[in-house]
């Protein structure tokens, strides 16, 4: 609350804002009390690193068998992410398939101890695994040797995960959180509006039973060209020229009024 008044202040005595998703615009408008002022700058996603692979060489070169099913969850591993969700969530899943599969979280975090203790108390620390960092090009092989990507955070901007993900042309099976429902926008069977682990896992089982062929990844891939560095980039140059112009036609009043 003391953050949100903060922000609202700040906000009111600003001529210009920007945010990476419309559901923070709508917010930040409404802190600012200016409906419909703030611009849309998106993030966007790099097509020439994170593309699709060879699946099997590069599950080869990671120590990956074929017939695994591998979930990868990508991000710091603290509350608003609940990486606990998504364990619960393929912990379901796998129990109710009996399918070979692995669980892969990269990032680090706060609640690293707590996952671990979750997969041991349930038996399953042969199928989870933790990768505290990668580096991008290490991860965008990831992206391609999995079979879904899942997120099952409670709050987001536009996550970078999900452009990765697509344009790497894997699914994603996420949670609605803020700028995530605008990314899946057109993608069908890819969200959940609840957070019960047992609809999170029904999305996930449905994906990893219908693996997706070539054509499939590419659509994916098409639905991440949409949003290139170039569109961010060209979206913050406007929101910043109309602010140095409102600067300078405001001095210029101001210089005029003064020589009167």
């Amino acid at each position: 609350a003391g953050l949100g008044a903060e922000l609202a202040r700040n906000l009111r005595s600003a001529g210009h804002w920007c945010a990476v998703s419309r559901d923070l615009l709508v917010e930040m408008d409404r802190l600012g009390d200016r409906p419909g002022h703030g611009v849309l700058v998106p993030n966007g996603v790099d097509l020439d690193l994170f593309r699709p692979r060879d699946r099997a060489q590069v599950r080869a070169e990671l120590g990956l068998e074929d017939e695994t099913f591998v979930s990868l969850v990508v991000g710091h591993l603290i509350e608003r992410k609940d990486p606990l969700l998504a364990f619960e969530a393929w912990r379901t899943w796998r129990a109710s398939s009996g399918a070979r599969a692995q669980l892969v979280f990269v990032g680090d975090g706060p609640l690293a101890a707590t996952l671990d203790n979750a997969s041991a108390s349930h038996g399953l620390e042969d199928c989870m695994r933790r990768i505290p960092r990668l580096s991008p090009e290490e991860l965008a092989r990831w992206y391609s040797a999995a079979d879904a990507l899942l997120l099952t955070s409670w709050r987001e901007g536009r996550p970078n995960v999900v452009l990765e993900a697509l344009a790497c042309g894997i699914p994603v099976i996420a949670t609605e959180a803020g700028g995530t429902c605008e990314l899946l926008e057109g993608l069908d069977g890819m969200l959940s509006s609840s957070r019960e682990p047992a609809e999170v896992a029904r999305l996930l089982g449905d994906a990893l039973a219908h693996p997706l062929e070539t054509a499939g990844r590419n659509l994916l891939r098409d639905h991440a060209r949409r949003f290139t560095w170039d569109n961010g980039l060209e979206a913050l140059e406007g929101c910043l020229e109309a602010a140095i112009t409102e600067r300078a036609e405001s001095s210029g009043s101001t210089g005029a009024a003064g020589t009167r």
